[in-house]
């Protein structure tokens, strides 16, 4: 049986949250058929030729794309993350320690905290409007095997621990490209509250 269900795609200019489009992707387009449609959908001239996930993966297969995934477009650029090059929050940052604009498809947004290893911020889902909390890892602090075990020892324990009073992991994502890794984790369903703390 033929898979009939049309997915419903967010697509943006390559590095560009502004202007963004929906484009329904009919089951029996090709990668180019879809790298066309988006093109138009975008008025991009010279057609696209990439297309990347909010994350900055480069997608080279439409059974890659899920339903409401927010997926960038380049004429042959490698991922422009949009980025925020100056803090909200008053605060200067080492050179090259740049906090992106979005992460996998939340907006960054406020200083909840920092800490040894990196900072945590809020982060609201461009699309659901859900709140999370994002915990930026800066990767030079990760140097020693004490560190690294530490780290992968959080994110085994948030994976595994599932009860009201824990924070959720949602998702880990790496970049070799910048200063930072990322872990996204969920708060509380009543929000996020500065005074209780964040764990970093």
């Amino acid at each position: 049986m033929a898979n009939t269900h049309r997915k419903c795609v967010h697509v943006h200019y390559n590095g560009n949250f502004e202007q963004g489009k929906v484009l329904y992707m009919e089951p029996d387009w090709s990668y180019l058929d879809f790298l066309n449609a988006a093109s138009q959908r975008l008025n991009m001239v010279p057609a696209a030729k990439r297309v990347f996930n909010a994350d900055g993966v480069e997608i080279d297969d439409c059974m890659m794309i899920e339903d409401d995934d927010i997926l960038f477009f380049s004429n042959n650029e490698d991922f422009i993350p949009p980025m925020d090059l100056t803090p909200d929050d008053g605060t200067t940052r080492p050179e090259g320690e740049k906090i992106p604009h979005t992460v996998g498809g939340y907006k960054v947004g406020e200083l909840l905290g920092r800490g040894g290893f990196g900072e945590v911020r809020i982060g609201d889902h461009h699309l659901t409007g859900e709140r999370v909390a994002l915990k930026f890892l800066r990767k030079s602090e990760i140097h020693s095997l004490l560190a690294a075990e530490r780290t992968n020892t959080e994110i085994q324990c948030l994976q595994a621990l599932k009860h009201n009073n824990i924070i959720r992991l949602q998702q880990v994502c790496f970049d070799c490209r910048d200063a930072f890794s990322k872990l996204i984790v969920c708060f509380e369903a009543f929000g996020i509250n500065k005074s209780r703390g964040v764990s970093f």
